[in-house]
């Protein structure tokens, strides 16, 4: 039955997703005809996930996590490829990438309330056990299909992983207090890093002084020692 509350089909005593007992989800009876909840919709509707039971809790988790999802997307539009890299390769990466982020979505839409979900077996009864199992099936097959794309790589970009040409494309230089830092670029891949720089040892210099004495100075720092 489905309950009329947050329109979760359901068997048993009471809906697992907002607890309404299923006495109130029976349809009523009046004059001797069955009529309809008005909250009642077909199997051909589509809610997302979170949002069926209308708390406001719910649906701002499900919202948080669709930005989320859309904001991962957006990012792997928006990445900087450029470099040397041959195009297979940059076009292996992005449905790579497109994959993980379907592979997030995945347990979202399962558990949303749209057609597909009346046909695919384990989740059309919408059971917790076997949406779980669901999910995980889902997980290992987009796994096995992430692998196989990533394959596709050519020789060249997998020995790249090991040995990035990088070059230095800013550096804050370190000083005898303080560390450095030194942006690089990978002008195959496009990859962007950073490395610390150590600190500098300090190069006293021996100076006289206004009063006529002899300090040594830090040529770096300006420290006496």
């Amino acid at each position: 039955m489905r309950c009329n509350q947050c329109n979760c089909h359901f068997e048993g005593k009471k809906c697992p997703n907002c607890g309404t007992p299923a006495a109130k989800t029976l349809k009523a009876k009046t004059n001797g005809q069955r009529q309809s909840h008005p909250a009642e919709v077909n199997e051909r509707s589509f809610v997302l996930f979170g949002f069926r039971s209308r708390q406001w809790w719910k649906m701002l988790l499900s919202t948080m996590y669709l930005l989320f999802c859309a904001l991962s997307l957006l990012g792997v539009i928006q990445q900087d490829r450029s470099g040397t890299m041959p195009s297979k390769d940059r076009t292996v990466d992005i449905f790579v990438d497109i994959c993980v982020i379907l592979l997030l979505v995945s347990p979202y839409l399962l558990f949303s309330e749209w057609p597909l979900r009346h046909i695919l077996p384990l989740v059309k009864k919408q059971k917790l056990g076997t949406s779980i199992c669901a999910v995980l099936l889902v997980f290992i097959a987009m796994s096995f299909v992430i692998q196989g794309i990533d394959s596709l790589h050519t020789d060249a970009y997998v020995a790249d992983q090991e040995n990035h040409a990088y070059v230095v494309v800013e550096e804050a230089p370190a000083t005898c207090k303080t560390v450095g830092l030194r942006l690089l670029h990978c002008t195959f891949c496009g990859h962007d890093t950073e490395e610390d720089i150590p600190t500098l040892a300090h190069d006293y210099e021996e100076k006289q002084q206004e009063d006529g004495s002899i300090r040594r100075i830090c040529s770096h720092c300006g420290t006496a020692e």
